[in-house]
């Protein structure tokens, strides 16, 4: 948040940036740029896997001038912040269309009348309030205007897919942060602490689990580097030369293959911090529980499969879609 480079606000601003128009950009992407506020990127739904964007049953029906929205939305990050003034919401303009051009997008202001913050839900027992949390939304014959369409009818799918690459990497960068605040202070934690006669600085496999740690870090801090170094060169769709093809994944699959490397080397660094004899570190003030579901919820498919059915919390295995 210190940083204003926390999702969902950072893929908005690459959508933004991507395909909205300058009247769009000056309204929302400036403040967004700036810190100034906050938005949300509605797509989620718990009727559907919607992981799967050609799942989304939300519509959005041209009226004139307008587009009218209805739909029902969860885990809608970042809904429940204060500065919190834009959705940039998904939903169906045209049923009868081919697969993937039936969506579309539009920005819809928080204030908007028939825009209906039901709850705020949970994952894994945490509301993540310090970013806005995420709340359960209800689109109740909502007007917004025609100019509010992000790019065109019909381009939301390819509007979502733009969106994940750069969102993998952003939570690639993020998760490699809280693997350092892990490391951190589990080398300060292992200096103050004295188990059997001496400091757990001197044990063998202390210093073999940092010394691990640190190269991991290391190693995903550069295939980080290089995927974000291919994403602006080559693009999404770049893929490797013939001669490598047959042993190397096309660029598009990096940054979604070292977003779950990044969350497994951050997943370790907090729970061993939390693991040296006293376990203060695993105490609800410190906020590395906090750190630890975070990074486990990416092993799941996705948050939409996680609940049951309406009005109930999610199963356990509640994961994250990007952004």
């Amino acid at each position: 948040m210190a940083l204003n480079c926390s999702a969902p606000d950072t893929g908005n601003m690459e959508v933004l940036t991507m395909f909205g128009t300058p009247a769009q950009r000056e309204r929302w992407l400036e403040p967004l740029l700036d810190g100034r506020i906050r938005s949300a990127f509605a797509m989620t739904e718990p009727e559907v896997a919607s992981s799967d964007a050609t799942n989304i049953t939300t519509r959005i029906v041209r009226e004139g001038d307008e587009y009218v929205v209805n739909g029902h939305k969860w885990f809608i990050t970042g809904a429940l912040n204060p500065a919190c003034e834009v959705l940039i919401v998904m939903g169906r303009t045209d049923p009868g269309a081919e697969r993937h051009r039936q969506q579309s997008m539009v920005l819809v202001p928080r204030n908007t009348p028939g825009l209906r913050i039901e709850r705020g839900m949970s994952v894994f027992g945490y509301d993540d309030s310090d970013h806005g949390g995420h709340a359960e939304v209800f689109f109740e014959d909502v007007r917004v205007p025609v100019g509010n369409l992000v790019g065109g009818e019909g381009e939301g799918f390819a509007i979502a897919q733009a969106r994940l690459g750069p969102g993998r990497i952003h939570h690639c960068m993020r998760s490699i942060g809280i693997a350092e605040r892990a490391l951190e202070l589990t080398c300060r934690r292992v200096l103050e602490r004295v188990a059997f006669g001496r400091p757990l600085a001197e044990q063998g496999v202390v210093r073999e689990w940092i010394a691990e740690a640190r190269v991991a870090i290391e190693q995903l801090r550069l295939l980080v580097l290089k995927t974000a170094y291919l994403m602006d060169t080559v693009g999404n769709k770049g893929r490797t030369p013939r001669s490598r093809r047959s042993r190397s994944p096309p660029r598009a699959r990096w940054s979604g293959s070292w977003t779950g490397a990044c969350r497994r080397t951050a997943r370790p660094g907090s729970v061993r911090t939390l693991r040296w004899p006293g376990g203060r570190r695993g105490c609800a003030r410190c906020g590395w529980p906090t750190a630890r579901t975070r990074c486990t919820c990416v092993r799941w498919p996705g948050r939409s499969c996680a609940g049951t059915r309406r009005g109930t919390e999610p199963r356990a295995a509640v994961g994250r879609r990007r952004g």
